[in-house]
């Protein structure tokens, strides 16, 4: 068989998808293992179907693996003072100014724990410290989809701690662990006297293994242009490692044997450039296209040291099969993805074009066939297709592996010898980022290069682009063409076809968002209306508009928002808002005429505009309208309550209720009580209520409550940090009046679905229930006819 430990690898990883799927026990795994083990020797015996019994092994194998995670759950840790070990290792200090608070694995009592490390401690792996700690278990992700649960499922339960008070250093770190730590901080130190501003951030990036001091614009402008894994440590740095140590080491062997037995010389520089692999693969923390790469390097290096055939193939298969086993979780990361996705077509490309062409097409072929082969998984992944990456590829790959990859490794191995980094490495070094950067600012000023996509469309794109990648690269490229051509029509039947079937109903969507709101509201006609985008924490580092809010609306089936309302800027109302933004088109935007030229807005309303969607106050808007079958219903504020009324932005919050058939939705923003009271003559009785600022003791009086006469209500709050809310007298209130009281922070992201007669609620952790409400009619608004 030509290609035995792909299959061996792809058993494996089926056995742990299934596990993951149908979480079997382990004492039932157990007894599958043993059967599959009886197979395999009668298969031996037999000389019958030793393969497929192997395969058998293997799957029933990895869903053990994934059994055996799961039951090494950490028991129930108290919260208290603890003497623990750091487990693994830390990042490089930066400045106070942006240093980023780290979770760092340690261990109590031989459990592992994540700890969200305090600022400014030169943590070291193997130290002691002691911490009085605050201990929380892991849940399922709050936003979970299939896929996102499945990955909750492979890994094993984790207890999470925070420290409360100083920290104090017990006993230093001794051994390798510690040594290692060391030498790092020293490298990286005598890298900073050298290097600053994002130059840092990639010498660290391609030296340590590190991106503590890469900036965010750096990261996302690679990964826009698809070149983004040439800022961490892939296959292309790995395998400059590994030819620099094989010539390096053989040249030395050569001349040391006088130029006899070239084939030991060989032989040994292949056990060098293994050992030297693997060193640093340690020493930049082990990611997993450098482990991949090590595992492929040793199969193909260790056949040449024994003298055996050898097979790119059946390494990657070995690489995989190794990195399952170690970490079956990965099967489902993104980094397992793209390492092996792309590693798997290159080899496929290699082979199909040798003898084939000029140095040049190969070099086109090997930039294309990477970027065909992770368009798919970006598109899944990221929900966009990046449309620069073959010429961004073409320029950057060649500068990066033979000028910025070289001077930052020799850059980083002169710090470890304690020797000063040269003036003319340096300028190597800037010329070869800054050529890179120049570039990609060129392609950029035609166009950003990125499109957004659908998730259901991303599906689509791998039935569509790899097996017609497979057919181009088997010297078929009519019947891949021909292949392509029909998936691409059949995609868009299926689309229209899927679109004309649906059903149309008022949906509304509450994801967990942490500390803010963000709801999305589905027309029947389909339109999209997105209700601020704001949540996390003040100042933190978490977009909610890149890691929940873009994600749901590609899932929706949105790569247009048809409008865009803000309640009010406040930084938990809008701190998402940015990047959707510059990554969807908008058509209007529904604002308070105070805030039209806020500063937090200014350059968000711009970019709209440019690109012809419409900024347009809430006051100019008729008190009430139409858009399709919903008729929407302005509150406040409007014309008659002045541009000055309201001491603060939550008071100035929009107010608006919508109504579909029987159906009516009332939003409130963080309106507070004195504005309740102000406006209670205008507010009719609404069925479903977005609950005012969080569920804050200074909003959802009793009156209001009792002229809204809702039967459900949603509060959009912060699982942890935000404990006052909702507040204990509000949910009160609701409990008083039997209202259905739905929190994002107990429930995860919610889903409302208007059905006849009431509302049917879904949550992301997997409950689904069905409320009656009593039809509200509305009292003395007529509607124009629309906008």
């Amino acid at each position: 068989m030509q290609y035995p430990m792909i299959g061996l690898a792809g058993a494996f990883g089926v056995g742990v998808f299934l596990e993951a799927q149908l979480g079997w026990k382990l004492e039932l795994l157990l007894l599958c293992l043993i059967g599959a083990l009886s197979v395999l020797v009668l298969s031996i015996r037999y000389r019958q179907g030793v393969f497929l019994a192997t395969c058998l092994v293997l799957m029933m194998g990895g869903a053990t693996r994934v059994a055996l995670k799961q039951d090494a759950v950490a028991f129930h840790i108290p919260d208290g003072v603890y003497i623990f070990q750091v487990a693994d290792f830390s990042e490089p200090e930066l400045d106070v100014g942006t240093t980023r608070s780290n979770w760092v694995t340690i261990s109590i009592r031989d459990q592992i724990l994540k700890w969200r490390a305090p600022l400014g401690l030169n943590l070291k792996r193997g130290a002691f410290y002691r911490a009085h700690l605050l201990l929380e278990s892991s849940s399922p992700p709050l936003n979970a989809d299939a896929l996102r649960l499945m990955r909750y499922q492979l890994e094993p339960r984790r207890w999470f701690a925070r420290s409360l008070g100083p920290t104090v250093l017990v006993k230093p770190s001794r051994g390798l662990a510690g040594f290692l730590d060391t030498a790092r901080f020293n490298v990286a130190r005598q890298l900073a006297s050298s290097f600053s501003g994002d130059y840092l951030g990639v010498v660290w990036a391609l030296a340590l293994g590190s991106r503590a001091a890469l900036s965010e614009s750096i990261a996302e402008k690679w990964r826009n242009f698809g070149i983004g894994h040439l800022l961490a440590i892939s296959g292309l740095h790995m395998g400059l490692v590994g030819m620099v140590l094989f010539f390096a080491s053989r040249t030395l062997f050569v001349l040391m044997l006088m130029g006899q037995k070239l084939s030991l010389t060989r032989r040994l520089a292949a056990l060098v450039t293994i050992g030297g692999m693997w060193a640093f693969c340690l020493w930049v923390n082990a990611p997993v296209s450098a482990v991949r790469a090590c595992v492929m390097a040793t199969s193909l290096l260790g056949a040449l040291v024994f003298n055996r055939m050898k097979n790119g193939l059946n390494a990657l298969g070995l690489a995989g099969l190794f990195v399952l086993f170690e970490d079956p979780s990965s099967l489902l990361s993104l980094g397992t993805w793209l390492s092996f996705g792309c590693t798997w077509f290159l080899i496929l490309a290699s082979r199909g074009s040798r003898g084939r062409g000029n140095w040049y097409q190969r070099a086109v072929l090997m930039a294309v066939v990477p970027w065909l082969a992770t368009l798919p998984i970006c598109a899944f992944c990221f929900g966009e297709l990046y449309g620069w990456s073959v010429p961004a590829n073409l320029v950057a790959v060649w500068i990066a592996g033979w000028v910025v990859t070289p001077a930052a490794l020799l850059s980083g191995i002169l710090s470890v010898l304690s020797f000063e980094v040269p003036l003319w490495l340096q300028q190597v070094f800037c010329l070869g980022f800054e050529s890179i950067d120049t570039w990609l600012d060129f392609l950029g000023q035609m166009h950003p290069g990125y499109w957004q996509i659908t998730r259901a469309a991303a599906v689509w794109s791998f039935w569509i682009v790899w097996p017609s990648l497979i057919l181009w690269l088997r010297f078929r490229p009519r019947l891949a063409l021909a292949y392509a051509t029909v998936a691409i029509v059949l995609g868009f039947s299926w689309h229209g076809l899927r679109t004309g079937l649906d059903d149309s109903a008022l949906e509304f969507y509450v994801p967990y968002v942490g500390h803010g709101d963000w709801m999305v509201l589905v027309l029947p006609d389909g339109k999209t209306m997105l209700i601020d985008a704001g949540g996390a924490k003040f100042k933190s580092r978490f977009d909610p508009g890149e890691r929940v809010l873009a994600p749901l609306l590609r899932q929706l089936g949105a790569t247009k928002i048809d409008y865009v309302v803000i309640s009010h800027p406040d930084q938990d109302h809008i701190g998402g808002l940015q990047y959707l933004v510059e990554r969807f088109s908008v058509g209007q935007v529904w604002i308070d005429q105070r805030f039209m030229g806020h500063p937090r807005l200014e350059n968000m309303f711009k970019l709209i505009v440019e690109r012809g969607g419409r900024v347009r106050a809430f006051q100019s808007l008729p008190d009430a309208f139409t858009v399709g079958t919903t008729r929407f219903e302005l509150i406040y504020p409007r014309l008659e309550h002045g541009a000055g009324e309201g001491r603060s932005t939550n008071q100035r919050s929009l107010v608006f209720r919508i109504v579909e058939d029987e159906h009516s939705l009332l939003l409130t923003g963080d309106l507070d009580e004195a504005m309740e009271k102000r406006i209670l003559t205008r507010i009719e009785p609404t069925q479903l209520l977005k609950v005012a600022h969080h569920g804050s003791s200074t909003s959802s009086s009793a009156e209001f409550l009792d002229r809204v006469e809702p039967c459900l209500a949603v509060v959009s709050a912060g699982k942890s940090g935000m404990e006052l809310f909702p507040h204990a007298s509000v949910v009160r209130r609701f409990k008083e009046r039997g209202v259905a009281l739905f929190q994002t922070a107990l429930s995860g992201a919610l889903h409302f679905r208007a059905e006849p007669g009431g509302w049917l609620v879904q949550s992301s952790l997997g409950s689904n229930e069905s409320h009656k409400c009593v039809a509200k009619t509305p009292r003395g608004l007529s509607a124009h006819p629309g906008l």
